[in-house]
């Protein structure tokens, strides 16, 4: 899972400064492997710590996180 968030934050940064519109319009991600694999692991352990129930608030803690 660790390896998994930073793979995936390392792609995403990739990606989104590769992004170029028209006129000059550049993108810019600086997503961190670390904190996003943190955040991962500590939402893993609240779902099954809550049995569940806290699911949706994990998702939208990793959401809120890739969009800031």
């Amino acid at each position: 899972m660790i390896t998994g968030g930073y793979y995936r934050a390392l792609t995403r940064n990739i990606m989104v400064n590769a992004l170029r519109l028209q006129g000059g319009v550049r993108f810019r991600s600086d997503v961190s492997g670390m904190v996003l694999a943190w955040i991962m692991v500590s939402n893993l352990f609240l779902v099954i710590l809550s049995l569940g129930l806290l699911q949706p608030w994990t998702q939208v803690r990793q959401y809120r996180y890739l969009t800031e």
